[in-house]
């Protein structure tokens, strides 16, 4: 009997590590898919469409965008998070200028950054496929319901491999008049390296036919240390 209880604690013990040890893993790798390492730099293709068909208005900005996750960063709430510079260059890299500082923070459920003083939630722990959550939980704005379209998924983008990548989806909407595509995608230990915004008015079905709306598009370069 003794022998028996023995064994039970011992196989209880191994149990409870082993568990622990993945529950461990999977944190990590899921935290990681934020990319908030100190000093960790993206370079993004960036591109902005204004479109007011009325006034005929069609303007394309197009520029590199690069983000750097700063010192650490503690809020009037005593979170614990990160800066987050964003710079951007009109000739291709040769000079930068600061755009604006924005702060990152994640938690066992979140990562957040507050963008423009709105604090969004980019990403929810663990990822599952399909599982949907509200970008603006903590702020005023309304309700935008995103959620896990992909997961763990290989890609190959501008020259980089990257072997594990998870797509947040927020709207994929066609019809007579509108044409809505939103989705981000990020990589293991970079961070966000794709971004596709569109949210338009259009005139018969036909997407080159924009009447109103806008158009956002990240396409990470290259990524790397300050």
């Amino acid at each position: 009997m003794r022998l028996h209880s023995i064994l039970l604690i011992f196989v209880a013990f191994f149990s409870f590590s082993a568990c622990k040890k993945d529950a461990t893993y999977d944190n990590t790798l899921h935290a990681s898919y934020a990319g908030l390492i100190e000093n960790k730099m993206v370079v993004y293709e960036a591109m902005d469409i204004y479109h007011d068909d009325d006034s005929d208005i069609h303007d394309t900005s197009t520029y590199l965008l690069k983000t750097v996750i700063g010192e650490p960063y503690l809020d009037n709430q005593g979170r614990s998070g990160y800066e987050y510079l964003r710079y951007r260059s009109f000739d291709n890299g040769q000079n930068w200028s600061l755009k604006d500082v924005w702060t990152v923070f994640i938690n066992n459920t979140n990562f957040e950054k507050v963008e423009e003083n709105e604090r969004v939630v980019r990403l929810i722990f663990p990822p599952v496929i399909n599982k949907s959550w509200d970008l603006n939980a903590y702020n005023v704005q309304d309700e935008r319901t995103v959620y896990y379209e992909y997961l763990h998924e290989k890609l190959f983008l501008n020259g980089s491999f990257m072997d594990s990548t998870l797509m947040v989806k927020e709207d994929d909407f066609f019809s007579l008049v509108d044409y809505r595509r939103q989705y981000e995608i990020y990589a293991k230990d970079v961070g966000l390296v794709k971004k596709v915004f569109k949210d338009l008015t259009i005139q018969g079905f036909d997407t080159l036919q924009v009447k109103r709306g806008r158009e956002t598009y990240l396409t990470m370069l290259y990524h790397g240390f300050e």
